[in-house]
């Protein structure tokens, strides 16, 4: 049986590359080791799903440890936020 048509893969064009392609930098995100004794905050682009922290060489997920480091960064946040209190807390007796 002989083929009227070449194979898809032939058939398919390819894009020349291009020599001077733009090279930026891989996006960095800032990540927490998810060991509670560690919890060391660090900055991470190696682009993989797994990352080991540099302090405690603990893997981790990258997706848990972004989620770890904003959550304490906002729970941190309300910590620090603190209420005024104006009223005279001394109680004298007269």
């Amino acid at each position: 049986m002989r083929l009227s048509r070449l194979p898809r893969e032939a058939r398919r064009t390819r894009k020349p590359k291009q020599p001077n392609w733009v090279r930026n930098p891989k996006k960095s995100y800032w990540i927490q080791c998810t060991y509670i004794k560690c919890s060391h905050c660090w900055q991470y682009s190696g682009g993989k799903n797994w990352a080991e922290c540099p302090i405690c060489h603990t893997s981790s997920k990258v997706s848990a440890a972004r989620k770890s480091y904003t959550f304490n960064k906002t729970s941190a946040e309300r910590k620090s936020f603190t209420v005024k209190d104006d009223s005279n807390d001394s109680f004298t007796m007269g």
